[in-house]
């Protein structure tokens, strides 16, 4: 059992996972060296930190997906899958270090009724754990970012200022460390994987005046900020004395380390946000600092004019990488992992997930840059490992293939020690989806199983080399019996009974009930749904259904579309989005969407099929009790 700390404390979460730092010969055992010198090790052999942050899990809105936040009773957005997904991703790129916020909008503190911090709350706490044990599994180094800015974390001045004491006032502050640092560096002291605390990103924000949050009517001085800072950091080294620390200026890029306000701060490493479209960087020593300085964040410039260009991203994030390195930076954490968004409504384009949900072509850039760097290290010469991918379906099985493969081998497995073989991929740019990235569909996985698979990459002399076992893929249940179906008439054998039609006239849009043949144009028995649009959201059906409070639920639906895109989704009774709603792409095969979801307050909900702009045959929907 490993040896606790013998103060309570926690603080930031680094995920790193060290592709060099891992497969270098002769190299101390991982749990005999502290903090500082794992950390240490990384920046030695791989030149500096290589992070990303993964400051949110979704878009569910800032400061929800872990636990809970202090006012509202926001209950938490945390799903573990959604968590393992992009832990998982961050490995198969090869970050050696991945930065997790903690406590914005003071998700996961708790407060009394004076606005004094009394503990971690329950949940957060117990998700934390989660999310800590599966990056300890994945062997990926984790720094945790206790505190980003919090000035737009409240809905106005009074509420801010109340919740807000444990930095601005000292007798706070105290209530602070007893209740939420020092537990939270107990929880720390478990994992060997924690590599560094960020005590505050961006404490500008919480600062006024003409050096702080840019005139918002709230804040503290920086004096008093830097005595919070400082009181945190002396804090985390109570507990543990080779932990290394930071702070993250943001809010005024260079201008606060040129001005010497981070020099005093016990810190030792200073953290900078830079933002350009050109991955340029200011010379160490035009910014005088007394620390090593890490890129705390880093990307393109967003706003309206935001370049989404695939080639663009993977350039820019190779220049600020390579720039860092060569100006002697310790380090480059890029903003961020993200979650799908439509660039048309000019979301951040600093995502590596794009608009189809799929990680962008930079992911294989990155993987390879990492595989590079463990070869320089060790000499290996040989073919690149295929990597892995997360998926929540045996119909998308993804990897990072390899440069230079003549095939693919699909093998699958029960218990990760008996194979068999699935398939043999001569042609890989049959299967490829983005740069160097690769899907295949396991269409005879039963349901209620759980399975492995791995993928062998071959040359043209017929050499083979295994990726490692994928995560266990439980192919859950995706149907259920009639009775069971909440959805009446879910295979339309009976036309269009139960089913509520919407379609706006245009000429160019027909939706109807054809009668056809199983695997061809109907799922099951002999009807299907037939639309076909070519005006944007012009058509969709719909179905109320009856449904148990606070309970879980499965939702499945088969459709086999043969161009464009479209949307399957759960709705509330007043027809806000509650599940689903991602934009499922045509592959000219019979293919499920099937996602879970909890119906919360509601007695009543809506099935929905709303067509983008799509041929698609629709048959079979199910929503079912989730067992």
């Amino acid at each position: 059992m490993k040896k606790r700390l013998l103060c309570l404390a926690m603080s930031t979460l680094i995920l790193t996972f060290g592709f060099a730092a891992i497969a270098g010969a002769n190299k101390e055992n991982k749990s005999t060296l502290t903090a500082e010198e794992r950390l240490n090790q990384i920046i030695k052999d791989d030149g500096m930190v290589y992070g990303v942050l993964v400051a949110w899990n979704g878009d569910m809105g800032h400061g929800s997906d872990i636990g809970g936040t202090y006012r509202n009773n926001y209950r938490s957005g945390f799903s573990e899958e959604k968590w393992l997904e992009k832990l998982w991703n961050c490995k198969a790129m090869g970050f050696n270090m991945v930065k997790l916020w903690l406590s914005e909008a003071m998700e996961g503190i708790q407060f009394d009724e004076t606005g004094r911090v009394i503990g971690i709350e329950a949940t957060f706490k117990k998700n934390l754990i989660t999310i800590l044990d599966m990056a300890k599994d994945l062997d990926l180094n984790i720094s945790l970012t206790l505190v980003p800015h919090l000035s737009m974390s409240a809905a106005n001045k009074a509420e801010y200022d109340m919740y807000t004491r444990f930095v601005s006032n000292p007798e706070y502050t105290k209530g602070y460390i007893e209740n939420f640092v020092n537990p939270m560096m107990d929880i720390v002291a478990d994992y060997d994987n924690i590599l560094m605390i960020d005590l505050y990103a961006e404490p500008e924000g919480d600062t006024y005046g003409p050096s702080g949050n840019y005139g918002l009517d709230r804040g503290t001085t920086w004096e008093n900020m830097a005595r919070f800072i400082r009181e945190i950091g002396a804090a985390v080294k109570k507990c543990d004395p080779h932990m290394p620390i930071t702070a993250n200026t943001g809010w005024r890029e260079y201008d606060p380390i040129a001005n010497g306000r981070y020099n005093d701060l016990g810190l030792d490493y200073i953290g900078v946000d830079v933002y350009n479209n050109y991955g340029e960087l200011k010379p160490l020593k035009e910014l005088k600092a007394t620390a090593p300085i890490m890129i705390g964040e880093f990307g393109a410039t967003g706003g309206a004019d935001s370049n989404w260009s695939d080639d663009f991203q993977t350039q820019l994030i190779d220049k600020f990488y390579q720039n860092a390195k060569d100006a002697g930076y310790k380090g480059a954490f890029y903003w961020m992992y993200g979650w799908q968004q439509d660039p048309a409504s000019a979301g951040d384009p600093n995502t590596l997930v794009g608009a189809d949900g799929e990680l962008r072509p930079v992911a294989s850039s990155l993987r390879f840059s990492a595989l590079d760097r463990e070869y320089a290290n060790t000499g290996y010469d040989g073919m690149d490992k295929p990597a892995m991918l997360y998926s929540d379906s045996t119909l998308n099985i993804k990897w990072i293939g390899s440069r230079g493969a003549n095939a693919y081998i699909v093998e699958r497995s029960t218990d990760k020690r008996t194979w068999t073989k699935l398939a043999e991929i001569n042609s890989p740019e049959s299967i490829e989806f983005k740069a160097y990235m690769y899907r295949y569909q396991d269409k005879t996985a039963e349901q209620g199983k759980t399975y492995y698979y791995r993928v062998a990459v071959v040359d043209q002399e017929g050499n083979k080399l295994y990726s490692e076992a994928s995560h266990p893929f439980k192919m859950k249940v995706i149907t259920c019996s009639d009775e069971e179906n909440l959805v009446k008439n879910h295979s339309f054998e009976d036309g269009d009974t139960s089913w509520k039609w919407e379609k706006q006239g245009q000429a160019d849009s027909d939706m109807k009930i054809i009668t056809g043949k199983p695997g061809e144009t109907v799922h099951s028995g002999e009807k299907a749904v037939y639309i076909k649009s070519e005006t944007p959201w012009d058509t969709n059906i719909e179905q109320k259904i009856q449904v148990k409070p606070n309970t879980n639920y499965t939702y499945t639906v088969y459709y086999k579309m043969v161009s464009g895109s479209s949307c399957f989704k759960i709705l509330n009774g007043d027809y806000s989005a509650l599940g689903g709603d991602k934009q499922v792409a045509a592959n000219g095969q019979w293919d499920y969407y099937t996602f879970d979801f909890n119906s919360g307050n509601n007695t009543e909900m809506y099935v929905l099929w709303a067509d983008g702009t799509s041929e698609t045959y629709i048959d079979d929907f199910y929503v079912f009790e989730k067992k």
